[in-house]
């Protein structure tokens, strides 16, 4: 029975009719009537035949595949990458050269990396430094007008350039030439920035630096060292009391202080021990005592504020009693009568004779010193006399100057007439 049951069964599936097989892309006949086949092609909105993605691949088709289509290779996409069977979007970062990139994923507007050395390019933009020369990107230079390598300015600073001037920008000292580099600039040389330069002749100290070198140090000129002394070799050499400049403990050239030679007459001083046959007064050495002699005269000149038409100032130096100086005018308060002793004199007394009109003599006068001409201290103290003629003038201590003006303090009705000037050490 089940045998029966079977083989009715194969009989009724061979009597049965069945559509025929037809390959992927092609018709089929369906109920036993067919239809003409239909040849695939990249136009009819599938994918079918050798297409990649639909009606696009390049080996079906003339025409690459957008993002997202299916691909067998880079050459299957219209510009991105092929990823895992599908055209990828276009990156910085897939290997290709694309977009408007000038080189493999470098170069362009889209923000991809700049271009190394030997790289395409379409402008200097497009490398990482260097110039684009003839689409190739170059190697950075010293010369070629851009701040790049390790430039940190303008073809100046880092490690090969030549070194940035005042006002560039650098990163360390090495950067900038000879001067400090201070909050990323080169800064102006100066006497305190801890580099030799300007006209140093060392370190801060020498040239145009108020600071002078020290000992041992490099100079150019004895006013380079503080000891005031360049040796022939060009270095600061120690004070020394043979030395003719004055430096180490002296009050004046190589004497007093730790020298063994004493100062004399009109050397500056600090104390008495530091002159010779004399005392240290006012900071100079002077003698203690007059000695009564007059000075020469030779070669003094003398002038005055008024003088009459038949005199000279002069006639009051020359010697000759016949012959004597006037103003030719009543005495005014601040007529003047000056001396020029042509050197800084010592000296405690001064004798005028005015024998001829004893009357002519003031009533009132101030007597000033100056080694230079100006005065601007207090007359000096002094004590007047006058006998047949002559007052004398003394002083309560030595006096030093080369010029000595007279300055009348009171008028009278009476010319100021002089004799004879005498000035006494």
């Amino acid at each position: 029975m089940k045998l029966a049951a079977v083989l009715l069964s194969l009989a009724w599936l061979s009597a049965c009719s069945f559509p025929e097989y037809r390959p992927y892309g092609g018709e089929q006949s369906i109920g036993g009537t067919s239809s003409t086949p239909v040849e695939p092609s990249c136009e009819d909105g599938k994918r079918n035949g050798d297409e990649t993605g639909k009606d696009c691949g390049m080996l079906a088709c003339s025409n690459t595949c957008p993002v997202g289509q299916g691909c067998g290779g880079e050459e299957d996409c219209s510009g991105g990458a092929c990823v895992d069977g599908f055209c990828q979007a276009e990156s910085c970062t897939d290997e290709l050269k694309n977009a408007d990139e000038s080189d493999e994923d470098c170069g362009g507007q889209q923000g991809c990396k700049r271009c190394t050395v030997g790289q395409h390019c379409s402008s200097t933009a497009d490398c990482d430094g260097g110039q684009c020369t003839s689409g190739l990107c170059r190697a950075p230079t010293c010369k070629d007008g851009l701040p790049n390598g390790s430039e940190t300015d303008l073809d100046c600073g880092g490690d090969s350039c030549v070194p940035c001037e005042v006002g560039q920008v650098c990163k360390e000292a090495r950067d900038c030439d000879g001067v400090v580099c201070s909050k990323g600039e080169c800064q102006p040389a100066g006497c305190g920035d801890e580099l030799w330069n300007q006209d140093e002749t060392d370190l801060d100290c020498g040239g145009s630096c108020a600071q002078k070198c020290e000992d041992e140090h490099r100079c150019k000129i004895g006013g380079d060292c503080q000891s005031g002394v360049c040796s022939n070799a060009q270095v600061c050499a120690a004070p020394t009391c043979k030395d003719d400049v004055l430096n180490g403990d002296e009050p004046t050239v190589d004497c007093g202080g730790s020298c063994s030679t004493k100062c004399v007459v009109l050397d500056a001083c600090n104390n008495d021990n530091d002159c010779a046959d004399a005392s240290c007064i006012d900071k100079r050495c002077l003698p203690e005592s007059t000695t009564g002699q007059a000075l020469s005269r030779i070669k003094w000149t003398a002038r005055a504020s008024h003088s009459s038409v038949n005199s000279t100032a002069a006639e009051a130096l020359d010697g000759n009693t016949l012959t004597y100086w006037t103003t030719g005018a009543a005495q005014a308060r601040l007529m003047w009568f000056e001396i020029d002793m042509q050197t800084d004199q010592v000296f405690f007394s001064i004798e005028i004779d005015c024998v001829r009109q004893a009357d002519d003599f003031p009533d009132g006068i101030d007597v000033a010193f100056s080694s230079d001409g100006t005065y601007s201290g207090a007359p000096a103290k002094a004590n007047f006399a006058t006998k047949t003629g002559t007052t004398v003038i003394t002083f309560t201590k030595p006096q030093v100057g080369r010029f000595i003006r007279f300055t009348l303090t009171e008028g009278k009705d009476k010319w100021w007439s002089i004799d004879e000037i005498r000035v006494k050490q």
